[in-house]
């Protein structure tokens, strides 16, 4: 008897830990340091690392896969560099609510006065271990 509740005692914690610890790991890592990686990847023109990063529905939908992807990445990256690179991507806000997160951010390069805004929706899967892009939405 006393070997069930301290097996029980024991599992009670373990799962609070869990979920303890989950929800611990949404607070550090914020959507927008998701954002400021994608942007990094995309400039340094890294598919994989940005691919780390995409919802898997959003690299078939949106690129149709990682063949487009990886050429989406090179464009861009190699737009980017035209550009003379990014001088900053700042954080307008930064949002959470349950299981997605919403980013408005503006862009800014070296060579271009112009800046771009953009909001970011990312969501937080059960079996993910981060944020995830979603979509985009120019706000410029």
């Amino acid at each position: 008897m006393k070997n069930r509740i301290y097996l029980l005692t024991l599992a009670t914690c373990l799962v609070a830990f869990g979920v303890g610890c989950k929800a611990v790991q949404r607070r550090v890592y914020r959507p927008a340091e998701t954002v400021k990686n994608y942007y990094k990847y995309m400039e340094e023109g890294n598919a994989d690392e940005v691919a780390k990063l995409l919802y898997k529905g959003s690299i078939e939908r949106l690129f149709g896969g990682m063949d487009g992807l990886r050429k989406h990445v090179a464009k861009e990256s190699e737009s980017i560099k035209k550009a003379g690179g990014l001088e900053d991507v700042q954080i307008d806000s930064d949002s959470v609510h349950g299981q997605l997160g919403t980013v408005d951010i503006t862009l800014k390069t070296r060579k271009s006065p112009k800046t771009v805004k953009y909001r970011v929706t990312l969501g937080w899967g059960e079996d993910s271990t981060g944020w995830e892009i979603m979509e985009w939405d120019d706000m410029s």
